[in-house]
């Protein structure tokens, strides 16, 4: 059964960890920054979005090994010599690209931005995509849809023209009623007006214009056209009863008007819905595939940052010499260094808590956190304190990191075929198996590690309490 000492043994070597845990955590938070990381998944993201709605579109070349290892990592990219192809801003469709710069303009207007005024997008909304879509020429997302348009814009013409002779000829309340017709016809009229230039739809009319035709109402439409002409009919009637033969002809001339005019807005609302179902069709798309994107986008961001965490946990473990196997022996073996290890553990927990308050302390994260939008240079600074703090917190203990002396010797002996040569290279294995089990450790991150002091914490009072039962 594990006893107290043994228990704070297990306490000591995860308070290590936890140190070092922190040191890779700021790395990390600093490696995000410098290169902003999230933004530029959010951007490959945005390219296989854009990929999939765009009809026929063009993808990057990527030929070679390099450039199809590099392809996926916005990181690795910036190693490729020039332009990599996979970059979003050197795709091959324009169409693509321009459908970025949509959403990366939209992105700048409303401030989503660093200090020196480049692109830095935290999330996506659905909103801003959709907005970035609405300014796309039609031509680009809909081909085929200005001919479209154009046959619809035909038939407004002749329905705004027939509108114009009916109105000459009307008088009194029935004027009053097609004034009210009238105006729930011009948004109609005048949208179509828009995207003609010349008495033509041009395909390099924006999709959010176009999309606007879908909210005309129609249903308000017909029931004041209907209301006209029953008014009409009525006078009708009425004419007929007097025996106003003039008046009942020109009455039944404005009423095969009106009827003519209902064919005419008949076959137009026809033309707009077979026009606008795609547009329709397309945004459904772009909502769905906004869904599994903003997966594949969470997914492949905390794929790739476990694996920078797992390098920078490597290189962090070879600098301080953080052998798995030296930090264990030591602390077990040492009675002093293992109780300086614990008596530290109040001061890991603050800055633990300092540098995670989400999570430590329950409060969101402060102007202190690696998150704020500061300048540049102060917040390297802040980065580089907070490394330097929990190294020499590590240091403090005891724990000697690699010096340059320590490896010219290394490197000297490895070419030196002298006695004991070969029980050197055992220890070199045992020394590199011993760093990549501490950066397996650590690459799991502090939280964990915090999770797990508390488990072992509570572990400790329990053996506590049973063994002052027992006394």
């Amino acid at each position: 059964m594990i006893n107290i000492s043994s228990l704070d043994t297990i306490i000591a070597v995860v308070l290590v960890i936890l140190v070092l845990s922190l040191v890779v955590q700021a790395a990390q938070n600093a490696l995000k920054k410098a290169f902003d990381i999230k933004s530029r998944q959010i951007q490959d993201s945005l390219i296989d979005l854009f990929e999939s709605v765009v009809p026929n579109v063009t993808r990057p070349d990527l030929r070679g090994v390099w450039v199809r290892i590099t392809a996926s990592s916005p990181i690795l990219r910036l190693l490729h010599r020039g332009q990599h192809p996979a970059d979003p801003t050197a795709h091959p469709d324009p169409r693509v690209r321009e459908l970025l710069a949509a959403v990366t303009q939209r992105a700048k207007a409303i401030g989503r931005t660093n200090i020196t005024g480049k692109l830095s997008l935290e999330s996506l909304p659905k909103s801003d995509l959709l907005n970035a879509v609405r300014r796309v020429p039609i031509g680009n997302l809909f081909p085929g849809l200005a001919d479209k348009l154009q046959q619809a814009y035909q038939i407004a013409n002749a329905a705004e023209a027939a509108v114009t002779s009916i109105q000459r000829d009307l008088a009194g309340t029935l004027s009053t009623s097609f004034t009210c017709l009238r105006e729930k016809l011009a948004p109609l009229f005048n949208n179509l007006e828009a995207l003609a230039a010349g008495g033509a739809i041009q395909t390099g009319s924006l999709t959010g214009d176009v999309a606007n035709l879908r909210d005309i109402n129609w249903d308000a439409i017909f029931a004041a056209l209907s209301d006209v002409q029953q008014e009409i009919r009525s006078e009708i009637a009425q004419a007929k009863m007097a025996n106003q033969p003039v008046q009942v002809t020109a009455l039944t001339g404005l009423d095969a008007g009106l009827n003519d005019l209902a064919s005419k807005l008949a076959e137009l609302r026809r033309k707009l819905s077979v026009a606008l179902a795609p547009i329709s069709a397309k945004i459904t798309e772009i909502e769905n595939a906004y869904d599994s994107v903003r997966q594949s986008l969470q997914e492949r961001y905390f794929r790739s940052m476990r694996t920078w965490a797992m390098v920078i946990s490597f290189i962090v473990v070879v600098v301080l010499n953080a052998s798995f196997f030296n930090v264990y022996t030591d602390i077990a073996t040492s009675d002093a260094k293992r109780n300086l290890v614990l008596q530290s553990r109040e001061e890991i927990e603050k800055l633990y808590n300092q540098t995670n308050p989400a999570l430590g302390s329950g409060q969101s994260q402060g102007k202190g956190s690696p998150q704020d939008q500061t300048a540049v240079q102060e917040w390297f600074k802040a980065a580089q304190r907070e490394i330097d703090n929990n190294s020499s917190i590590y240091t403090g203990f005891g724990f000697t990191p690699l010096g340059w002396s320590q490896s010219k010797a290394w490197w000297l002996g490895l070419k030196t075929t002298s006695k004991g040569w070969g029980a050197r290279r055992i220890h070199d294995l045992k020394v590199l198996l011993g760093w990549i089990i501490m950066a397996l450790l650590l690459s799991v991150g502090a939280p964990f590690w915090e999770d797990a002091l508390e488990s072992l914490l509570g572990v400790k009072n329990v053996l506590r309490q049973r063994a002052g039962g027992s006394t």
